[in-house]
């Protein structure tokens, strides 16, 4: 079964609006290393087979994943049409349904998939190691490396929740665009930062620190965004030009891979930029699309 790591009805939001007439909707994808904008439907952006799907013993599949995922979807995209681009106010009961979206967008990358089987890889080896040493049968370090593929879906389901719980600690609150500046998305769209974080630590910010912001971009005009530290009341504030574009940096900073826009040519976004964040990027996270080298909170 072909199923989205980045849902479609997501990625619909940020298609091309000068799509001619009797064409696809399509939007533009960015491969990090190669920097070459390519048309693509959001409908063939980011497909696997079987990503969520739980193999059982006897050879059957459970899709309640993929259908769990589905109904989030569906209230995401309800709340989004009826409320968020109109810049109406967002219930608690909405807000919470908003949370486990966000929640299961971070969840369900492939950057987090990656993630949770280099810990179970190494977890296995550490196993190994002391079943060795204290020549016992390897038997528990053998269950963990047949873990190893599912990890992922096992995580998504047991952090859903807990992740849920911390983006509404950040009192969020939903980010306009003051400007003809865009926002961008990825494929690794929840980002967290800390301003008052050591960028030269191996460790990420921790997600439940007061210090520590969420953004999430959500169209190319709105972004949810969560400041621990901050005390508001309005649920929605423009963003002046140039705090959109550092958003815009933070974001294609965070992608795995890939950078999807509206736009053909991003507004911040040229060869000199793309070099500089793939320059960051590397030293935060190792090689473009490959095993981050830092630790990152589930």
């Amino acid at each position: 079964m072909k199923q989205h790591t980045i849902p479609k009805c997501y990625l619909e939001s940020f298609t091309d609006p000068n799509c001619p007439d009797g064409h696809q909707p399509y939007l533009w994808m960015i491969d990090r290393e190669k920097n070459l904008p390519r048309k693509k439907t959001p409908k063939n952006v980011l497909v696997k087979t079987d990503f969520y799907t739980i193999e059982l013993p006897h050879g059957e599949k459970d899709y309640s994943i993929e259908s769990s995922l589905s109904q989030l979807e569906s209230e995401f995209m309800v709340i989004l049409r009826n409320k968020i681009i109109k810049y109406l106010p967002v219930s608690e009961e909405e807000m919470v349904k908003l949370s486990l979206f966000f929640s299961a967008l971070f969840n369900r990358t492939i950057s987090q998939k990656d993630h949770w089987e280099k810990i179970y890889e190494h977890l296995a080896k550490v196993v190994e190691q002391i079943e060795k040493a204290h020549k016992i049968k390897p038997k528990e370090s053998i269950n963990i490396k047949e873990s190893i593929p599912g990890s992922h879906k096992e995580r998504m389901v047991e952090n859903l929740v807990l992740v849920a719980k911390i983006i509404l600690l950040k009192n969020p609150f939903f980010l306009i665009s003051d400007s003809k500046v865009s926002f961008i998305t990825s494929d690794n769209p929840y980002i967290y930062l800390d301003p008052q974080f050591d960028d030269n630590s191996f460790y990420q910010p921790v997600p439940t620190s007061r210090s520590t912001n969420l953004l999430i971009p959500l169209t190319p005009k709105i972004a949810f965004y969560g400041l621990g530290i901050c005390d508001h009341q309005n649920q929605y504030m423009k963003a002046k030009e140039g705090w959109v574009k550092g958003c815009n940096h933070s974001i294609a900073n965070h992608s795995y891979k890939y950078i999807f826009s509206s736009k053909k040519e991003p507004d911040f976004l040229n060869k000199k930029d793309l070099k500089l964040i793939n320059s960051e990027h590397k030293q935060l996270f190792g090689p473009i699309g490959g095993k981050s080298n830092r630790g990152e909170q589930g």
